[in-house]
């Protein structure tokens, strides 16, 4: 999934100041859409056997994520996507650690390298795990992740394939960071 959702005014806002380019900002918005109506029409027209959502923690019961992440059902794009999956008879698998994201935590802090690693070997672990044979499933992760990378090279029997849609509309989010800073 991509960085905008439920809270995009806020992050335009923390990202481009209070009076953003107007034209940036309809890139963004649109392009948001577009990416989305993309993973809805690939979701419709598949089946999974399970779904793992990022930030679901196996230290906590399936209920209370369930329910904190309900919040942002019709705010949310990921939200949707998620809950009709499971409307559809999808199984629900949470997917991190804590442990493993407060060390993601302290690398990003301290800038160190590879700071996704914690998380995105954690990931991958949970679905070597309880992905079955014959069963497939769908992950919702920022970009930045590279638990597919993980997973192709060190997990035999499981085929992965990252969800690509045009993610151009992200470079003029990017670009007027840069140009902000």
């Amino acid at each position: 999934h991509v960085p905008w959702g439920a809270w995009e005014k806020e992050r335009l806002k923390h990202s481009f100041g209070e009076n953003p380019d107007s034209s940036v900002v309809r890139r963004i918005i649109e392009g948001n859409k577009l990416y989305w109506d993309a993973v809805d029409a690939f979701l419709e027209s598949n089946t999974f056997t399970k779904v793992y959502q990022e930030a679901s923690y196996v230290e906590h019961p399936n209920d209370e994520f369930l329910d904190g992440f309900g919040k942002y059902r019709r705010k949310d794009r990921n939200a949707d996507a998620f809950f009709r999956l499971l409307e559809r008879g999808t199984k629900f698998v949470v997917t991190e650690s804590r442990e493993a994201y407060d060390e993601f935590r302290y690398r990003q802090v301290f800038e160190k390298p590879e700071m996704m690693a914690p998380r995105d070997l954690f990931m991958a672990y949970r679905i070597d795990k309880t992905l079955k044979d014959g069963e497939n499933a769908v992950l919702f992760l920022g970009v930045e992740h590279k638990v597919d990378e993980i997973l192709r090279n060190s997990c035999n029997g499981i085929s992965v394939e990252r969800f690509s849609h045009d993610p151009s509309y992200l470079i003029g989010l990017i670009e007027s960071i840069q140009v902000k800073r």
